[in-house]
């Protein structure tokens, strides 16, 4: 029984520290979430696919490393195996978070942010401990789709970022054309 009681209080625990992690990483990058949440709502089945390829990718790179390492018996060469894998910890949790701030939002429409956050991350991890349909569908689908979505996120910021930067630079140009004929004409009068 003594072990029982330490697994409930360790998940318990568990479940604790990884909501506050989804609410802090909300708070750090409010913008990164946002992005990243409707990209996910917008493109659920494009996310799902961007994350599976790049989680693959991510981790296959990863282990490659880790093992080249390994092999040659050059500790220091797993600093770049470590360095992929920090890289994925970061999608997955930047990603997860944004996944239970959209569960929660359609869960609490009317509710403060804060209540939305929490909420969707307390539902998201319990609905994630059910044995095998959330350890082996959920999880992994809400992992994926929210790696997916961050990827996609930034990619399309970024893309209006640079639509943005051309638009203002073809304002100028115009605004600068006016003026010099504007200016020209002054000077044939």
């Amino acid at each position: 029984m003594d072990n029982a009681a330490r697994l409930i209080v360790f998940g318990t625990l568990s479940a604790v520290g990884l909501a506050a992690t989804f609410l802090t990483f909300g708070a750090l990058f409010p913008g990164v979430i946002r992005r990243t949440g409707r990209a996910a709502d917008q493109s659920p089945t494009k996310s799902f696919w961007l994350g599976l390829v790049n989680v693959l990718f991510l981790a296959a790179l990863g282990l490659g490393l880790s093992a080249i390492a390994e092999n040659s018996r050059l500790e220091i060469l797993q600093l770049p195996a470590l360095v992929v894998f920090s890289v994925l910890t970061l999608l997955l949790a930047l990603g997860l978070t944004a996944v239970s701030s959209i569960v929660g939002a359609r869960l609490l429409p009317g509710a403060s942010s804060f209540r939305q956050r929490s909420g969707g991350a307390i539902v998201l991890i319990l609905a994630a401990l059910t044995p095998f349909v959330g350890w082996f569908l959920l999880f992994p689908y809400t992992g994926l789709l929210g790696v997916g979505a961050v990827i996609l996120g930034w990619s399309r910021a970024r893309g209006e970022a640079e639509q943005a930067a051309s638009e203002t630079e073809g304002r100028q140009r115009e605004r600068a054309d006016r003026s010099a004929e504007a200016e020209a004409e002054r000077t044939e009068d």
